[in-house]
């Protein structure tokens, strides 16, 4: 008898633990269906986009931002680029007359266009090389 029990307790550990792991991959399934639409993995895909977009520009250029709203079209001198989950996607720079700006988008909103702008300084700004940094120390 005390063999059958021995027996009994392994198994429910065995079937336990294989609960736990299916539980464990159920979570994670979960995860990734939802977590693509968190601002920091918008964060992460913007990041990347923008450290292509300036692999390809010249020295006499820098990434820049063009919103088109209620008719007018802005751009902006990016200087970085941040987050705050659940949602929201932060843009900071400035604009053509030096202005400090910083645009507050919904992940649900995310519509602009790069575009490479004259650089305002001596030499170009380049913020993927900051972004991918970021990116790599999560």
């Amino acid at each position: 008898m005390n063999e059958d029990v021995s027996r009994s307790i392994e198994r429910m550990n065995t079937l336990t633990s294989s609960l736990q792991s299916t539980r464990s991959t159920g979570d994670e399934i979960f995860r990734n269906l939802v977590e693509p639409n968190l601002a920091s993995e918008q964060y992460e895909k913007i990041a990347r986009m923008v450290k292509q977009f300036e692999m390809d520009l010249d020295d006499e250029h820098e990434v820049g931002m063009r919103l088109v709203t209620f008719g007018e079209a802005i751009k902006i001198h990016v200087d970085d680029l941040g987050f705050s989950n659940p949602c929201l996607m932060r843009y900071y720079g400035f604009l053509e007359d030096g202005s400090k700006v910083q645009l507050i988008q919904h992940v649900s909103q995310i519509s602009f266009l790069l575009v490479a702008l004259q650089k305002t300084g001596e030499k170009p700004r380049r913020i993927g090389y900051k972004l991918k940094k970021d990116l790599e120390e999560e």
